[in-house]
């Protein structure tokens, strides 16, 4: 995937005090807007499929080796890893930390929760953190 093209525009203007011409090059800069999507090599499909689909609901596609959830326009996908973990997750460690996703109230982040609770699904509960 290619990055996204920097703007150069240049523009002449000749000032009248000293009919001398100034160039001035401004770059504008081009930012993505939103994230496209997002791959995680997981060990265990099925169970990344079990925990997101109790999160998110059913899957948008799905082969035998991958799992694709849509929130809003991000695609999340699971793919298998081609390869074991020499240590386990740690999120402290480089790397990923977490993945927050939004809800409107308390109230549906607790129906989130009662829902994973639900499916025997482990997870950190609901805390409140310094940001």
């Amino acid at each position: 995937m290619a990055l996204p093209p920097l703007e150069l525009f240049s523009l002449r203007k000749e000032l009248p005090c000293c009919r001398a011409a100034l160039s001035v090059s401004v770059l504008f800069m081009v930012y993505p807007r939103s994230i496209d999507h997002l791959v995680f090599r997981v060990p265990d499909l099925a169970c990344a499929r079990k925990f997101y689909s109790t999160l998110l609901g059913e899957p948008s596609h799905e082969t035998s080796e991958s799992v694709m959830f849509q929130i809003s326009r991000t695609r999340i996908f699971f793919t298998l890893a081609s390869a074991d973990s020499p240590e386990r997750y740690d999120k402290e460690q480089t790397g990923l930390n977490h993945i927050a996703f939004g809800l409107a109230t308390l109230e549906e982040l607790q129906e989130v929760e009662a829902q994973l609770n639900a499916a025997g699904i482990r997870h950190s509960g609901i805390s409140k953190d310094r940001y």
